[in-house]
């Protein structure tokens, strides 16, 4: 009787994990029906998005559905399956200032959301806001408490902008935008939470100018050892009252774990006395994980902008010329909202950005460079054309590098803005078929605030505020897409992700292992042939084949769905041309 219920239990297990809802892709193959992620009364903005290692993601936004902003977030897995409540987990109730200033999300190292964001709790005033910090894990849990961390200790200052990075040794650097008015002042503010959310500097490290000029837009990124890396813009003080300085240089300077600098001196990404750095360029960050940085921004110079792109070694040494290299040097165009992609395999770095008419702006276009190691441009001194110079307006450029390549994802117009994307190699061609860009959402809607990340296995996740329902430009609900690494959407399933055609058959180990419902498995062929991957319990009975399909030599990886299967060893098998290769992975629940 016992095997009777042993064996019933298995086919019930069996029949799940190939019904389950898990596998059942949420993600939509027609770019006519996007993934809601929330659309209630149409006041939904600012949305983020941060990939987590199982091929999911998290995505955050400011909500306005109760009368005042309130900041949710969702958990996707690998197939666009939402993981919290429909609409969304509260994260904070907390009354927001009037006007909503950027803030953060990422993802740390064991997947949890690490969500820095400024409110006015301590006030109730629209002339004070202070900076918190949220941890909160892929199954909801709020791991530094409901409130967060407050991370200063002025409460009577106006304190925004935070910016976050989960460092090497499992803590998190924040910066935040310090504005003292009554100093008529900016600067910028540091400090350090360990992984319990406690923060290890005394007092928050204040960074200001010797010379009392202004430091504003702080970014940060993780370097090596628990190190971190921050820059931000600099300009003069104003003497006016508007808080708008006249010129901008972009600086940068790495920092230890006790918040003391490692350069011997700043990093000079961008100063000129005869050209600027506008006030309206947010100048960028990427790490290159080996312990550098790169910058992207764009320049006035003799009334045209100009996108540059800058990178700086672990010890500091400018690795481009000085002041950064531009994408184009064609005068006749302004060259704004530069987006970097670097390459680790090769030392290049992909640059895109949005290409216009100097005389009237009226024609715009995407165009991109890739640099050297050294900065010098491999692809002219004008870059290349992606997207031909028409009168749509384009906007919310964004790039990531996959193996060699690059995949590019941007909008045109706003009124009706259609979203696409193309993946591009080192030669500057376009990879996928004719026409090589494929339409990520073609509703024709107003679009605004699209935000990337991508995955392990090269697919790359966009959110962004879509006006699809609603009749007031400006508002909307928050809609996000995935589009593979192959230049399709929808459906994870298998995902190439190299087209270089190893030297032998290879089964990788999944990961991550052990795991809870999902877990991405690689492989590589050698050779074109009906591929399969089968799932044995450790009696050898077989409880799922995943797929089975005709595929192209070359590397892919498949994010699988366990959901329903009980916790135990599990051996997946991979066959292909008569080869076969097995491994194990261990699920717990």
């Amino acid at each position: 009787m016992k095997d009777k219920f042993f064996i019933l239990n298995l086919l019930v297990a069996a029949m799940l994990i190939l019904s389950s809802p898990a596998l059942q892709a949420q993600w939509s193959s027609n770019p006519q029906t996007n993934l809601k992620i929330c659309d209630i009364n149409t006041s939904q903005l600012l949305p983020k998005v941060a990939a987590t290692s199982d091929g999911g993601c998290f995505i955050s936004w400011f909500d306005g559905r109760s009368g005042s902003y309130r900041v949710y977030i969702q958990r996707l897995n690998a197939q666009g399956v939402k993981q919290f409540a429909d609409d969304g987990l509260l994260v904070s109730a907390n009354p927001q200032n009037g006007f909503l200033g950027d803030y953060d999300l990422k993802s740390d190292a064991q997947d949890n959301a690490i969500l820095v964001f400024s409110d006015i709790r301590n006030s109730g005033s629209d002339t004070i806001a202070n900076p918190f910090a949220y941890k909160i894990s892929s199954s909801g849990q709020f791991l530094w408490g409901p409130n967060g961390v407050t991370l200063t200790t002025q409460f009577t200052k106006y304190q925004v902008w935070p910016k976050v990075a989960p460092l090497t040794d499992g803590s998190y650097a924040v910066v935040w935008w310090f504005i003292n008015t009554a100093e008529n002042n900016t600067w910028f503010t540091m400090q350090r939470l360990n992984s319990a959310g406690v923060p290890q500097f005394a007092n928050p490290i204040d960074v200001k100018d010797p010379g009392n000029k202004r430091y504003q837009y702080p970014d940060v990124v993780a370097a090596e050892n628990g190190n971190y890396i921050v820059s931000w813009a600099y300009g003069p003080k104003d003497t006016t009252g508007s808080f708008i300085p006249d010129n901008i240089s972009v600086f940068s300077m790495k920092y230890n774990s006790g918040g003391s600098p490692v350069w011997n001196t700043l990093a000079t990404v961008y100063t000129n006395t005869g050209n600027r750095v506008p006030i309206y360029c947010v100048p960028k960050i990427y790490p290159d994980g080996n312990g550098g940085a790169l910058y992207s921004f764009f320049t006035s110079e003799s009334n045209v902008l100009y996108a540059r792109a800058h990178r700086f070694s672990a010890s500091g040494q400018a690795l481009f010329p000085a002041n950064g290299v531009e994408g184009s040097v064609n005068n006749q165009f302004f060259h704004v909202d530069p987006y970097l992609a670097y390459m680790s395999q090769t030392g290049e770095t992909y640059m895109f950005w949005i290409q216009a008419d100097a005389a009237t702006q009226d024609h715009q276009g995407v165009y991109g460079q890739l640099f050297s190691s050294a900065g010098a441009r491999l692809w002219g001194n004008n870059g290349k054309a992606f997207s031909a110079l028409d009168t749509f307006s384009i906007f919310g450029v964004s790039c990531h590098a996959k193996d060699t390549n690059a995949i590019v994802t941007y909008s045109k117009a706003e009124l009706n803005a259609i979203t696409y994307g193309f993946r591009a190699g080192r030669a500057g061609q376009l990879i996928w078929p004719p026409p090589g860009v494929v339409e990520v959402s073609n509703v024709a809607s107003p679009k605004a605030g699209m935000v990337t990340s991508m995955t392990q296995n090269g697919m790359i996740v966009g959110a962004w505020l879509d006006g699809r329902n609603s009749t007031q430009f400006g508002r909307g609900g928050i809609y996000a897409q995935n589009l593979n690494y192959n230049g399709t959407l929808g459906p994870v399933g298998i995902t190439q992700t190299s087209t270089e055609i190893p030297g032998s058959f290879r089964l990788e180990q999944n990961y991550p292992n052990p795991f809870n419902g999902q877990t991405v498995i690689g492989f590589s062929l050698n050779r074109a042939g009906m591929t399969s991957l089968e799932i044995f319990d450790m009696l050898g009975r077989k409880i799922a084949e995943p797929f089975r399909q005709d595929l192209q030599a070359g590397s892919y990886s498949y994010s699988l769905s366990t959901e329903g299967l009980p916790s135990g060893v599990y051996i997946y098998r991979v066959s292909s041309g008569g080869n076969m290769l097995v491994r194990k992975m261990t699920l717990t629940r």
